[in-house]
């Protein structure tokens, strides 16, 4: 899926970072840029991609982070 236009955060400085990229019909690739390009992919439709990104918004992933 390298033929995409991969997208990282501009605060990625330490290389653990997320990269997206947008799919015919709204759907939404992601990956983990440490595992590269071949690394494995999960794809999200549209609804399931906007209900993740105000998820995060609101903080509901925050407690996830920090127990890590």
């Amino acid at each position: 899926m390298a033929e995409v236009g991969w997208r990282v955060s501009t605060r990625c400085a330490n290389g653990n970072c997320v990269a997206v990229a947008a799919l015919p019909g709204g759907r939404v690739a992601m990956r983990d840029t440490k595992r590269g390009a071949n690394g494995p992919l999960t794809v999200l439709p549209a609804g399931a991609w906007h209900a993740f990104v105000e998820r995060i918004k609101n903080g509901e992933y925050d407690s996830a982070a920090t127990s890590a």
